[in-house]
């Protein structure tokens, strides 16, 4: 019985010790695709004066930067969210 509960807790404590931390992962991920919107904005500004970049049409491009910054804007919000989840486990 001692034998069980002695392999729980190794076991629970592996688990502990394997957990992800999120936070710094999706920070990443976070600043990544800030960095991909802010030059798909650019290129739908550069799209106003010469119609196309790269064959894609300024609304394409707007409509690209818009969805890619707001996806930004939610894995910045996990991150403060993972962040203090994280901060309360230690």
């Amino acid at each position: 019985n001692f034998r069980i509960i002695k392999n729980l807790n190794k076991y629970q404590a592996l688990k502990n010790n394997m957990a992800r931390k999120w936070a710094s992962t999706l920070h990443w991920a976070s600043l990544i695709t800030a960095i991909i919107g802010t030059l798909a904005l650019l290129a739908a500004w550069y799209a106003t004066w010469n119609v196309t970049f790269l064959g894609m049409t300024e609304a394409h491009l707007f409509n690209d930067a818009q969805t890619i910054l707001l996806l930004s804007i939610a894995l910045g919000v996990g991150t403060l969210i993972h962040h203090y989840e994280e901060r309360g486990k230690k």
